[in-house]
């Protein structure tokens, strides 16, 4: 709420001072408010780093049990709608050497001397994502409220630079995707508190999939930092255990999951099926049996490969997956599967083909990256053939020569303006402070984070209406607040400058042109940086909606979402739309 009152009152002092400047002639005055509105920062930093006023045992008890089950619920019923987008609703294909999602729950989490890691192996697409994903609904499904069983919070490790310390970024991302854990009267993050006292457990999914360089500091991170904090963890066997094949997270159970049995793959390919369509999946089964060490053979072993196939021949013939002329190597059949649910997902060729040059050139520019953060997407060049890099470090370059036209143009108006020289220092000193205000804004103050422009463009206030519980975020939700928060207030600045317009006509362009500069760091957000990214494309001949395009991929099932960003629906996914962009968007 102050900070929303104080948001307020810096518009008014900024249009009075343009007021004094323009209108009554008095740049002494103007100086004195915008000095006003800077003292007013200071301040505000200042008390920003006191320290929090104290709070009652009992009430601070309360607390952390509300925000405790509010996670609980918030967690269970986004990661239940994420489940049926998914497709795991039904019963598990996975094989786990211990038994079931429900043994690892008991034996392994319940228990009050359970272990405190669990680290879940696998080979990729074997299901170690999922079978987590299973096992955090069914310890949800299944906790009492109240209980003080640990709440299971999900995070992905892609995202996670181990020389943060991990609590600080596991809060920092729980803060983004819940809000209403980062509230709490003390000034310090809920999240933090309920992470160091044991009441989440931090479900950490895909180290196998973080970029090369952090993931050895990443596992001796997670040994030193999540001492005695609860963690289960997704991997592959080989980054987990490296060379020397040694577990590297001491005190961990580990649970594995199993390539499936022949049986259960047949069961899996042929679940629905009907008519000749269904003979023809007997066909293949049979084929693959009779070659079990055949190249289809191999690769049909995981649900990943299994789901692509059932996907990719939905309604065709799957025998050419046997032919091991054609398809000499797993990577070549899965490379084939992959290609050919892009082309189940979008039949009609010219969608496939926007589709494949936008996914693939996103892909490319997320490298070993997997949370596609939309307002990032802004930011984003062309992709250079030479290294595949993007080119966005020409956002400083304009940030800088728009700063700097705006100062020249102060400085070389001095001579002919009219009125004092008290009025010329004024324009100059305010034309100079326009061009800073320009270069910071477009360098700096376009934040690429969620945990930054989320908070930092709310301009409704810190808390939800009484009674009320805000929802676990999601990239659409967080798209449209931002959006609709960036029209409001450019609609209330547009309205403001309308109303001096009908008071002061002879002068009020330089009010008008000072009032949008000074208030457009509170109007431009990440949604529309989007737009004017989807301007720009649309001016170089490749017309695009950046939101549209993410949300129908979404729907199609090329994308899944996590919280506040998209992911795609495998790596394995990614990395194939990746090379794809060389030959389909080069520039």
């Amino acid at each position: 709420m102050l900070r929303r009152v104080r948001g307020y009152f810096e518009a008014v002092v900024l249009v009075a001072a343009a007021v004094a400047m323009w209108v009554l002639d008095a740049p002494i005055v103007a100086v004195a408010l915008v000095t006003v509105v800077a003292l007013l920062r200071v301040v505000a930093a200042v008390l920003a780093g006191r320290p929090a006023p104290a709070v009652r045992p009992a009430e601070e008890a309360l607390e952390y049990e509300e925000a405790l089950e509010y996670l609980a619920r918030e967690t269970l019923r986004y990661w239940q709608r994420q489940a049926q987008e998914r497709g795991l609703v039904g019963p598990s294909p996975v094989t786990l050497a211990t038994g079931t999602v429900a043994d690892v729950r008991e034996r392994l989490y319940r228990p009050a001397d359970a272990p405190d890691r669990i680290v879940i192996l696998g080979e990729p697409g074997a299901g170690k994502t999922s079978t987590m994903l299973r096992l955090l609904l069914d310890i949800l499904s299944d906790r009492e409220a109240g209980s003080g069983e640990p709440v299971p919070a999900w995070l992905t490790l892609s995202g996670w630079d181990p020389a943060t310390p991990l609590v600080q970024w596991a809060a920092a991302n729980l803060v983004d995707a819940y809000p209403d854990l980062g509230e709490r009267k003390t000034g310090h993050s809920r999240a933090r508190g309920l992470i160091l006292d044991r009441r989440v457990a931090l479900f950490l999914d895909g180290l196998d999939e973080m970029p090369e360089d952090r993931r050895a500091r990443a596992l001796e991170a997670l040994d030193r930092d999540a001492a005695g904090l609860r963690v289960v963890l997704t991997s592959g066997p080989d980054e987990f255990q490296g060379r020397r094949r040694e577990p590297r997270l001491r005190g961990a159970a580990v649970v594995e999951v199993r390539p499936m049995e022949p049986d259960a793959a047949a069961a899996f390919l042929l679940a629905g099926q009907t008519g000749a369509q269904r003979e023809r999946w007997e066909a293949v089964i049979r084929a693959v049996a009779d070659r079990p060490n055949g190249v289809a053979a191999h690769a049909l072993r995981t649900p990943l490969a299994l789901a692509l196939a059932r996907d990719a021949y939905a309604h065709d013939d799957p025998a050419e997956m046997t032919d091991e002329e054609r398809f000499v190597t797993v990577d070549e059949l899965m490379g084939h599967l992959l290609a050919r649910c892009v082309e189940a997902a979008y039949p009609e060729p010219g969608e496939r083909r926007d589709a494949l040059r936008w996914l693939g050139w996103a892909a490319a520019h997320l490298g070993e990256a997997r949370d596609l953060r939309w307002w990032a997407m802004p930011f984003w060049g062309g992709i250079d053939p030479r290294d595949g890099r993007p080119r966005s470090g020409r956002y400083a370059v304009v940030a800088l020569a728009a700063g700097t036209l705006v100062a020249g143009i102060a400085v070389l108006s001095v001579p002919w303006m009219v009125g004092s020289a008290q009025a010329k220092f004024g324009y100059l000193t305010l034309g100079s402070g326009l061009a800073a205000l320009i270069i910071g804004n477009v360098v700096h103050a376009f934040p690429r984070d969620v945990s930054t422009f989320a908070r930092r463009w709310t301009f409704t206030g810190d808390a939800p209406r009484s009674g009320a519980e805000r929802p676990a975020v999601t990239a659409r939700g967080l798209y449209r607040h931002d959006r609709t928060i960036a029209v409001v207030q450019l609609g209330g600045t547009i309205a403001w400058t309308a109303a001096v317009a009908a008071v002061f006509l002879g002068r009020m362009i330089p009010v008008a042109i000072f009032m949008a500069l000074c208030l457009c760091w509170r109007t431009i957000g990440p949604s529309l940086l989007l737009l004017f990214a989807q301007v720009r494309w649309r001016l170089r001949g490749r017309p695009v909606r950046f939101m549209a395009l993410l949300e129908d991929a979404r729907q199609r099932g090329v994308l899944r979402e996590a919280g506040p960003v998209y992911q795609f629906r495998h790596a394995l996914l990614q990395d194939h739309l990746a090379r794809a962009a060389r030959t389909l968007f080069p520039g």
